[in-house]
């Protein structure tokens, strides 16, 4: 990991949460941490994708050496705008583009770094997203104003058989035990919330098995707030987009 690269390592795996005893692994994060004495700031992409073994290290490659790993070019969790939050997990109206006909719910797999050769768009790298959008907007109801929760991708819902309580955006599997971990937080500096959701340790190797690998790719921008300069940003500093840092590592099931 290059020296001035954020270590978010201690995100991606951890033995408890608050009182809640994993381990647990990462599916999907966002961490935004703004300079106490000055405009400078740093945001992070901590994106879990699920991955055929075969194609491990393919998908690093292409992370490592794409210009700029942004704009998409990672699949982002398909949002849901118009599904109740009491309706997670259980309802065919939640995720219901990632459903059969049946209703029965489907991975949501994508190609990550697509690329445009001039005439055509080559196929990617197929992967899994593991992690979900709930995205509902504000003026659809007085009562409910929120919005921008990240929450376990229906397949794996499904496999497990997990449920929700009242009130809460955490998931329990069937004997009570907590599955899913969603938490929050901001900086007494910051202009955003960092956001985090996890899936315990067991779950997840259960749904890998044999054939797939849980991958972080974690990247992100050094900045700084226009109102730093009094005209605009050095331009040097972004030249050959030497502002981004990034890392990748695997999971290994066996370090749990």
């Amino acid at each position: 990991m290059a020296l001035n690269t954020p270590d978010y390592q201690g995100l991606l795996q951890c033995q408890a949460i608050e009182e809640q005893i994993g381990p647990w692994v990462l599916l999907e994060g966002f961490v935004k941490e703004t300079a106490p004495t000055d405009n400078r700031y740093v945001f992070t992409f901590l994106r879990g994708i699920l991955i055929k073994r075969e194609y491990k290290n393919k998908i690093i490659s292409e992370f490592n050496t794409i210009e700029y790993p942004g704009n998409r070019a990672i699949p982002e969790p398909i949002e849901d705008h118009y599904t109740y939050a009491g309706e997670i997990p259980w309802s065919q109206n939640f995720a219901a583009d990632l459903r059969d006909s049946h209703g029965k719910a489907k991975p949501d797999e994508r190609p990550a770094f697509s690329i445009h050769d001039g005439r055509h768009w080559l196929p990617g790298t197929p992967v899994e997203i593991p992690a979900y959008g709930f995205a509902w907007e504000s003026y659809h109801s007085e009562l409910n104003q929120v919005g921008g929760i990240t929450v376990l991708a229906p397949v794996l819902c499904e496999k497990f058989g997990l449920c929700n309580r009242r009130g809460e955006w955490d998931l329990y599997d069937q004997s009570g035990r907590l599955a899913t971990a969603y938490r929050e937080f901001k900086g007494p500096n910051d202009t955003s919330r960092s956001k985090l959701l996890y899936l315990r340790a067991d779950l997840m190797a259960n749904y890998l098995a044999s054939e797939l690998d849980l991958v972080w790719l974690v990247w992100g921008e050094r900045n700084c707030h226009f109102k730093n300069f009094d005209s605009e940003l050095p331009r040097d500093a972004f030249v050959g987009h030497s502002h981004i840092h990034r890392y990748s590592s695997k999971w290994d099931p066996g370090s749990r």
